[in-house]
């Protein structure tokens, strides 16, 4: 736990600010969705991966950590490698073309007529400190899909995964909040693929 405090005292000595003048100095990536390749039959609804909604910090690139329930900071000298809501689209549509399901997959940037918007809003993208308990890297998204012609909301759900962190590096951080990714991208690729409709 020591080194828990440190990082801690760090982020503190840091200003707890998410707008320093200097930049960062390390850049991370999310690692790889692993899902395995579905072996049933295909759907031929078209679906986009839209970017989540997500307000303040969360809309930006640093690595963010939650001391406790009132307070949000960010690690010092680190960040994403883009803005964290586009980072858990590109992870989510990773996660759907490994699934392969879903053979006509897009983002909002290919400018297509989809079937089907995923859409939503990220509403946890940090490691949280619990009394009493290591770290966690807290992923949650408030996750719809939506007619994009008549705006109606076929289905929403939110999915939430925590991941202890298991070591005292920089490096195990980001491994946690794959884990807590990788488990919020099965359970919603699979909600996805049952609350398709037939193509139109």
């Amino acid at each position: 736990m020591r080194y828990w405090a440190t990082i801690l005292v760090a982020v503190a000595v840091s200003g707890c600010s998410l707008l320093s003048g200097a930049p960062p100095q390390t850049v991370y990536r999310l690692p790889a969705a692993t899902m395995a390749a579905y072996p049933g039959s295909r759907i031929s609804t078209s679906l986009c991966v839209t970017t989540p909604k997500a307000s303040g910090a969360l809309g930006r690139s640093r690595i963010l950590v939650a001391p406790d329930e009132q307070q949000i900071s960010a690690y010092p000298d680190v960040r994403w490698n883009t803005f964290a809501p586009v980072l858990v689209r590109d992870y989510l549509l990773e996660a759907f073309i490994n699934d392969g399901r879903i053979s006509q997959l897009s983002s909002e940037e290919d400018l297509l007529r989809p079937d089907v918007l995923l859409g939503g809003a990220l509403r946890a993208f940090q490691v949280e400190y619990h009394a009493s308990m290591p770290p966690q890297a807290t992923v949650c998204f408030d996750a719809r899909l939506v007619d994009p012609v008549t705006r109606k909301i076929i289905a929403s759900r939110r999915f939430m995964a925590r991941d202890t962190v298991r070591g005292e590096t920089m490096d195990e951080i980001v491994a946690s909040f794959g884990r807590a990714a990788n488990t919020v991208a099965q359970e919603l690729v699979n909600w996805t693929a049952v609350n398709m409709p037939s193509p139109k």
